[in-house]
């Protein structure tokens, strides 16, 4: 059996490429995880040993370990990148993993000490797509791979059992604005909003509508600034009299607490709608379709005009169980083996 060096700075990844490391291990395959960022505490939650590097190290020296091939996530930091390159100066095979549909330009964005992975692993064939389209001919030699989303099949098994149990003793609605780094990773002109205006408009519109005994949660992405969103909160309690609790819980605990899911683009609007939660998406005076998995999805606003009617569709929308889309069934079954076949077929060959 083989040995698996597995490496991840961004969330997302190290979301996906974990959720197939049981699997792996249950096959006789040994995983040293070596993370960065987010994905150290990712792992670390699952009960695996990390060695944990700063972002902007090299990740070589980390790397110096007698493995069969690496497995690695995918993100905008650079760090995957930067493992990419390691792998192929250390003659091992490597594979990328694209936890979503999109961004897959600044995944792969060619620097001067970054390569390509041997293998990249999607989720389907729209997404093998949009990789090709996107990277285009410096992409031309990387074996695409359709797998699934493994992360996304282990969290809706997860969640549907989870929220049958915490929801039977729930003593208010639980209302969750699921944020992400718009601002940092995009600056607000590229989108037409930035995530704190969009909680505002939400908040504020949601706060009139539900009963008084709800409850409104702020989740910052884990690239965010915590402090900057409490400050955030905060002035929004003393305008509005509306609390609203900033959590540092897991995106998966406060989606088996919540009603519903309120955001922008995340992919943890997508996690709400597998598990068959209703999902509000604020996205006002967009510039373009961020994420179009989340426009097929989830009740999107794009207009402030046509906010308070889309608010009013939402909240009847709460005590129902949402049809999950069949694309995104699809994505999910198997998803776990395909992955861990797709390392011992593909990588380990």
């Amino acid at each position: 059996m083989a040995r698996l060096l597995f490496a991840a700075h961004d969330p997302g990844g190290a979301l996906m490429i974990g959720a197939a490391a049981a699997e792996l291990i249950g096959r006789g395959h040994e995983i040293v995880f070596v993370g960065a960022g987010p994905a150290v505490d990712v792992w670390r939650r699952d009960g695996y040993e990390v060695t944990a590097l700063d972002v902007a190290d090299d990740p070589v020296g980390a790397m110096d370990v007698a493995a069969d091939a690496v497995i690695a996530g995918t993100g905008f930091s650079g760090f995957e990148r930067r493992v990419y390159r390691c792998a192929g100066t250390m003659g091992m095979r490597c594979m990328a993993a694209v936890d979503a549909w999109i961004h897959m330009k600044p995944r792969f964005e060619p620097t001067e000490d970054a390569a390509y992975p041997d293998v990249v692993a999607v989720i389907d064939d729209t997404a093998a797509a949009t990789f090709s389209a996107e990277v285009g001919e410096a992409g031309a030699g990387v074996e695409l791979v359709v797998v699934g989303q493994p992360h996304l099949e282990a969290q809706t098994a997860r969640l549907l059992e989870a929220r049958g149990r915490v929801r039977a003793t729930a003593e208010g609605p639980v209302l969750v604005f699921f944020s992400e780094p718009i601002i940092e990773d995009f600056g607000r002109d590229a989108r037409g909003y930035d995530q704190f205006e969009m909680f505002e408009a939400a908040f504020r519109a949601l706060s009139g509508a539900v009963p008084q005994k709800a409850r409104f949660i702020v989740k910052p992405h884990p690239r965010e600034d915590m402090p900057r969103w409490r400050e955030v909160a905060r002035r929004f309690a003393d305008d509005t009299g509306i609390e609203v609790n900033v959590a540092d819980a897991t995106a998966e605990a406060l989606l088996a607490e919540a009603v519903a899911a309120v955001g922008m683009t995340s992919m943890v609007m997508l996690e709400a709608h597998l598990a068959g939660m209703p999902s509000l998406s604020l996205q006002l005076n967009r510039v373009s379709a961020a994420n179009p998995v989340v426009d097929e999805t989830a009740r999107v606003v794009t207009d402030a005009a046509r906010l308070p009617a889309a608010v009013d569709g939402f909240l009847e929308d709460l005590d129902s169980k949402r049809p999950v889309h069949s694309r995104f069934r699809d994505a999910l079954e198997g998803a776990i083996g395909r992955f861990a076949d797709a390392v011992e077929k593909r990588v380990l060959c």
